[in-house]
């Protein structure tokens, strides 16, 4: 072949033994310098001819579905297809087929609409029908039958259009008020004027049943009949009455909501009277400037985000002992003055608000950390892990032991910050009273004859109990792999590492405190005088 010319068998051998130009004369002898519509030439034009004419044998006169090839028109059909209309009886089916030829209104070609009926065996159907329009003539065919179908025929129409069911729903719950809409997450509240009281906070709106409260300003609720128990955790539940009467109630058990009462939140109240002159310490800046008499913000509040709470913390400065190192400011405790049953502050979780965790009992909020610790020691192990008041403590475990503990339950071990954090307004420098151990916890006092609870809330903080914590530092001195857990099923240690304890135990004296630690103990260590604390995350929103 050359350039597209077969020559014969002759001409190869021709070609393989004369000259190249010869043989380019006899090329040029019967070929077209250029196309031409009226060349009878062999070369070029008929062969640029038939293949066109093979190509156009290859294209369907009509488009159907058994060919991959369409016209123009059939493009356009395609797209008056996708733009069809619902034709409806006044946005309903039609009910018969003769109504549905009746129809006297604009109909274009692919239209489609509905007629329903109901079948021999009782069955109530919608069949869909076609439109083809030529002209003025209208004909309509029958497509498909639904039976038993629970859907309208415009909703069916619209599934046939690609919506699922799940934006069907979605889309009818836009209508649907929300059962609840608040200004702040936190919008349950402490009373600053009643102890065994709480406040919803303006801007919130709950739907109870068919019901709608509204707090147009922070609305205060009483609680005192409900409240009666120290120590406990309660369920607070939003009420309506006849009259359009909203109240609240609390109880130690969680009921279910019903179409008058709706569960809101909850609280933890103390288990033991903080007593009337209780004080705190709290650390400041060396040379802070601070004098007796000036205000101190125990926890980091605003008070322009959250008044009541800065408030509650912004304590008047009773002493100031300066150090080059820190300055050791005495205020009146938080907790001063609060008796056993009253609600702990930051114990008011709501719907919107809450620990993360699988059991939010016995649990305070820590703003200075952003983190919900528990109130209690641990007690109980595994799914029943707990933070309860007099309970027995849990203790003899490996630190791995407790972390497991805790992760079941949707808590961590408290990390460093966190303990000096949860602990401060605690017992500093003593230890429990008797300097033993009383096995049960909540509601302990120290040797100085102080009850032993920090700023938030949370109980023996230091001086009863060594703490585990989740960091571990430092090694020992063994430079080989060894098991540290008991078994070595998800392998060993090497160097041992050390985890930290945290608080001091019920002989340490003037060693425990918010910032009493030790690094000497393997986190394989088992001690009668170890336990530990849980802490978790804030859930913000629905």
């Amino acid at each position: 072949m050359v350039d597209g010319l077969i020559i014969p068998r002759t001409y190869n051998d021709y070609f393989s033994r004369s000259d190249p130009a010869a043989i380019r004369q006899l090329v040029a002898q019967y070929t077209d310098t250029a196309l031409s519509t009226t060349s009878e030439l062999p070369v070029q034009n008929k062969v640029v001819k038939a293949g066109l004419d093979s190509i156009g044998a290859m294209i369907p006169a009509q488009a159907s579905a058994q060919n991959q090839l369409a016209d123009k028109d059939f493009v356009n059909s395609s797209i008056g297809t996708n733009t069809a209309n619902y034709i409806s009886d006044n946005g309903e089916p039609f009910a018969s087929v003769a109504a549905l030829e009746a129809y006297s209104g604009t109909v274009t070609n692919n239209d489609y609409a509905f007629v329903t009926g109901t079948d021999a065996a009782g069955n109530t159907y919608y069949d869909r029908y076609k439109a083809t329009v030529s002209g003025a003539s209208v004909t309509w065919a029958k497509e498909y039958r639904l039976n038993n179908s629970s859907f309208t025929a415009a909703q069916w129409a619209s599934i046939q259009s690609g919506i699922t069911a799940e934006k069907v729903a979605q889309y009818d719950a836009l209508g649907k008020p929300a059962s609840l809409v608040y200004e702040r997450a936190r919008w349950l509240r402490f009373s600053a004027t009643n102890k065994k009281g709480v406040v919803i906070a303006a801007g919130t709106t709950i739907i109870v049943g068919a019901h709608v409260f509204t707090a147009a300003t922070d609305t205060a609720f009483d609680l005192s009949e409900d409240i009666t128990t120290a120590g406990k955790d309660y369920f607070i539940y939003l009420n309506w009455e006849d009259g359009d009467v909203w109240t609240l109630t609390a109880t130690t058990t969680k009921n279910a909501d019903t179409a008058t009462s709706r569960y809101i939140g909850r609280c933890h109240t103390l288990c033991v009277a903080a007593g009337g002159s209780l004080t705190a310490k709290i650390p400041a800046s060396p040379s802070s400037g601070i004098a007796a008499g000036d205000k101190v913000l125990v926890k980091s509040y605003e008070a322009d985000v959250d008044p009541d709470f800065y408030n509650f913390y912004n304590k008047a400065a009773q002493s100031v002992s300066a150090g080059s190192y820190y300055d050791v400011i005495t205020v009146a405790h938080p907790l001063a003055g609060f008796a056993a049953g009253d609600i702990l502050p930051e114990s008011i979780f709501c719907l919107s608000w809450k620990p993360k965790t699988l059991y939010e009992d016995g649990m305070v909020y820590d703003r200075d950390t952003d983190s919900c610790i528990d109130i209690y020691l641990q007690s109980g192990t595994g799914l029943k892990t707990k933070s309860e008041y007099n309970k027995t403590h849990t203790v003899s475990r490996q630190q791995w032991n407790h972390q497991e503990d805790m992760r079941q339950v949707g808590k961590k071990l408290l990390n460093d910050y966190e303990f000096t954090s949860a602990a401060i307004g605690s017992n500093e420098t003593t230890n429990i009273y008797g300097s033993a151990d009383v096995t049960t916890v909540g509601g302990h006092s120290d040797t100085a004859g102080r009850r032993m609870v920090s700023a938030i809330g949370c109980e023996e903080m230091a001086g009863y109990l060594w703490q585990w914590l989740d960091e571990v530092i430092g090694k020992s001195d063994e430079n080989s792999w060894t098991t540290t857990d008991g078994r070595g099923a998800f392998g060993q240690e090497y160097w041992q590492p050390r985890a930290l304890l945290a608080g001091g135990h019920w002989d340490a004296a003037s060693a425990c405190g918010s910032r009493c630690r030790s690094a000497g103990s393997g986190r394989s260590t088992v001690d009668a005088a170890i336990s530990g604390r849980g802490s978790s995350r804030v859930i913000r929103g629905l």
